[in-house]
Formats: structure tokens, C-alpha cells, sequence
């Protein structure tokens, strides 16, 4: 089986908007989320292949996604 078939490593070859996102987290080798409206409040972050599904929390388009590259960051003075 390839790399990019592996059950365990699809967020390693897809999701590049989660990469991008301030609520994205690394879990081992998948990539999970942790935007507090998506998140399972005993589970923790959820896995982004859930997540970005069809009918998942954060859909197929990204719906919740907050990119790092717009976040303001502190200046020095």
C-alpha cells in the first residue's frame, strides 16, 4: 500500500487548509483540529478526516477554518 493509502496517513497528503489553520494540531501521524465548536468536549480534538467529511463539522470546504497568515501578531515597540 502507498503512502498517500495508508489508513493512517491521509492528513499527511491532503487537508492543506487545516495545515494552515491556528486550530489545527498534530496527533502522531494525523492531523486533528481543535476549533472549540468542532471538538468533543470529553474526547478532545477530533481527527480532521472526520471533521472535513461530507456532513463533518468542518465540511469538505473548510467552513471554521482561520488561517494563521491572518491572525494579527504582537509588534515590538
Amino acid at each position: 500500500m502507498t503512502a498517500l493509502l495508508h489508513p493512517r496517513e491521509p492528513a499527511l497528503a491532503a487537508y492543506s487548509a487545516c495545515r494552515l489553520c491556528v486550530h489545527s494540531a498534530e496527533a502522531g501521524l494525523e492531523l486533528a483540529c481543535r476549533h472549540p465548536d468542532a471538538a468533543e468536549p470529553l474526547a478532545g480534538p477530533q481527527p480532521v478526516a472526520i471533521l472535513r467529511a461530507p456532513g463533518g463539522a468542518c465540511g469538505p470546504n473548510a467552513n471554521r477554518m482561520e488561517p494563521r497568515y491572518l491572525q494579527p501578531q504582537a509588534r515590538p515597540l
